[in-house]
């Protein structure tokens, strides 16, 4: 009986760690912007349709959309998540879109700088991150969280 209570109390330990390990790969996907850029919402919609190349206009000022590739899981999660497409139906819909509607099609970048540069230079532009990374910076704000969950 003791044996069968110290295995169980062991399996509940197991699983409880295992738990808080789950819980630690939580990541928080955001929608960012340069701060000077003043403040804007944006709905999950019209996100989709600004990284489609399609133009969305906020304050006077129309939003350009720069692709963040400096992390292939970022991208991923971004096409899966927010987007809902894969990486090849993503670059045909960009595709179509640019050439039938008349959109332009997202810079994409890979340097993290040079990201942050443009973001800091341009108002009008917003890209994606983690939450987790982006460093205290008072030249870039978070717009929105586009989605949080633990990635498998």
């Amino acid at each position: 009986m003791i044996r069968r209570l110290v295995l169980l109390f062991t399996a509940l330990l197991c699983a409880a760690s295992l738990h808080g390990a789950i819980a630690d790969d939580s990541r928080t996907l955001v929608l960012v912007r340069g701060a000077n850029g003043g403040d804007i919402k944006l709905t999950t919609t019209e996100v989709r349709r600004l990284f489609l190349g399609l133009p969305i206009t906020k304050n006077g000022h129309t939003l350009s959309a720069a692709i963040n590739h400096t992390d292939p899981l970022l991208y991923q999660v971004f096409l899966q998540k927010v987007v809902f497409m894969s990486s090849h139906v993503y670059e045909r819909h960009l595709l179509t879109n640019v050439v039938r509607l008349g959109g332009q099609r997202p810079q994409s970048y890979t340097d993290p700088r040079e990201l942050l540069n443009t973001l800091r230079e341009r108002s009008d532009t917003v890209t994606f991150m983690w939450n987790d990374e982006i460093n205290p910076d008072p030249a870039i704000v978070i717009i929105k969280d586009l989605w949080h969950g633990t990635i498998q």
